[in-house]
Formats: C-alpha cells, structure tokens, sequence
C-alpha cells in the first residue's frame, strides 16, 4: 500500500494500453506495471496522488525489482468509511470468554469507524463485541478479528486503553 508517485502510460504491440507507476510509501518505493488486462479494469485508479493498496507478483531480473499487478484497492479515509453491514444486537450481557470487547461512544462517530475499517483489514478469529455508550447496548460485529499484540495496541491507541477488553 501507498502512494503513486509517477505513472507512465504505454500503448502494446497490438494497441491496448498499459501502465508502469511508481508505488511510494515512508519506507521506500517499487515500480508496479499494469498490463493490458489490468490496466482496463483499473486505470481509473493509477493515477498520481492515489493512495492504494496492490496486490501482484514480484518480478527480480538482475537489480531491478518491480511488482506485476493484479488487483488494486483505493485506499479510502478513514472518516469517509462505512461498513458494509451494521453490527447485528445480541443479548443484553454478552458471554465472558473468547471475545474482543470494544466500547465506543456510539455507531456513527469516527472512533467506531476507524474501529471497524482495523477489524475489516485484520480478519481472524475472534468475534468483536461492540458496546455503544449511547444507547448502552452490545451489538455483535459479523467480521471476526485477528488478535496480536500490534492488533490490540492498535485498537487502544484508537480507542483508549479502557475501551478495549480481550476475554
């Protein structure tokens, strides 16, 4: 994932375009090339200034290391996300074992939204528990989450350290 910060558009022997953009993000930067196939499917994206994320094959001849694409993902603000499904009530005290519990101050602010946009890029294999202090209600994510060290200390930089209980 990064930024473009250069893009080079080609025409192929037989006509069709494709591109070749540089990929930038605090660490360093790749070439990607986007062929024929991919560049029609995603051109609207390769453009300077785009923050995406790519996925593709690795390609090393000699010295140069360049990333073959084949699929790319805008990356979207974090403010400007919505989860694709709301989270589903369950009873009113959830079980105590096995779960992520993540209070937030209600279902529409920024807090739950970054919350949610962090549990959708690292799934795994706990259910989330919401708690939504306005309305003082659990309300069960349908995603599942990866739990790590770096996972948890995301969600409570996020959150706020009392906000965010693994049982």
């Amino acid at each position: 994932a990064g930024m473009i910060s250069s893009v080079s558009v080609k025409n192929t022997r037989s006509g069709d375009r494709m591109a070749f953009f540089e990929l930038e993000d605090k660490f360093g930067k790749i070439e990607c090339v986007a062929f024929s196939k991919q560049y029609a499917r995603m051109s609207h994206l390769i453009h300077i200034d785009c923050a995406v994320s790519v996925t593709g094959t690795v390609s090393r001849r000699e010295d140069e290391v360049k990333l073959l694409v084949n699929d790319m993902e805008e990356l979207i603000e974090n403010a400007k996300f919505l989860p694709k499904e709301p989270p589903k009530p369950v009873a009113e005290k959830p079980p105590a074992e096995g779960k992520l519990y993540l209070r937030v101050p209600d279902f529409s602010g920024t807090p739950f939204k970054k919350a949610i946009n962090l549990i959708d890029l690292f799934e795994g294999g706990t259910q989330v528990i919401f708690y939504d202090c306005e309305k003082k209600t659990y309300s069960a994510y349908g995603k599942r989450f990866l739990v790590s060290a770096f996972t948890l200390s995301e969600l409570k930089s996020l959150l706020g350290e009392e906000n965010v209980v693994y049982h």
